[in-house]
């Protein structure tokens, strides 16, 4: 019973469902018994965290992810900040579903097409649907509706980025010799 505990949190950053527990033979008794001695720890209703299995920012992901149902992704700044195509501190958990879903801790969304794949052991948006979403982001922090703390390097790209979007002009940013060009599209 314990091997079968482990492998298959083993694959899957300690994370397990109550639904898998109860498929390994774990009675809903034993279950419960492993939540109160620590060996199960409780990260959503009917999630959990094998107990020996130090917290990871990709637990954390995860949990979130099965929390929300099959076919649930993770999505937004997390995805992003998975991808690595952000830094700094982790943003808490963003999971799009195909349905409705209201889980403490976890910003939800809803859509029925949603691009999924693989990373780390983690369903998540594809970096392109990753970058839409950052680009969506971006636009409320161009606007003032949000707030961000930028680097210096970050501060002059965005005022750059403002400058185009104001004036007319095409910004272009230089990284390592290749100059990169900024275009807004003509289309309505």
């Amino acid at each position: 019973m314990e091997r079968e505990l482990a492998r298959r949190a083993q694959g899957s950053h300690g994370v397990v469902t109550r639904r898998e527990l109860l498929e390994a033979g774990i009675t809903p008794a034993e279950i419960e018994w492993r939540l109160n001695t620590g060996a199960l720890l409780r990260e959503y209703s009917g999630v959990y965290r094998v107990g020996h299995r130090a917290p990871s920012l990709e637990a954390r992901y995860l949990a979130a992810v099965r929390a929300c149902g099959d076919g649930a992704v993770l999505s937004g700044k997390p995805a992003a900040f998975l991808y690595e195509l952000t830094r700094g501190t982790p943003p808490r958990p963003e999971v799009t579903t195909r349905s409705q879903r209201r889980v403490r801790g976890v910003v939800t969304r809803r859509s029925r097409m949603t691009e999924a794949a693989t990373f780390r052991g983690i369903p998540v948006t594809t970096v392109p649907q990753a970058l839409v979403d950052l680009a969506a982001h971006l636009r409320r922090v161009l606007r003032g509706d949000e707030r961000v703390t930028l680097s210096k390097l970050e501060s002059r790209f965005l005022a750059l980025v403002r400058a185009g979007t104001t004036s007319g002009a095409t910004p272009t940013a230089t990284c390592s010799s290749h100059p990169v060009r900024c275009s807004r599209s003509s289309a309505p």
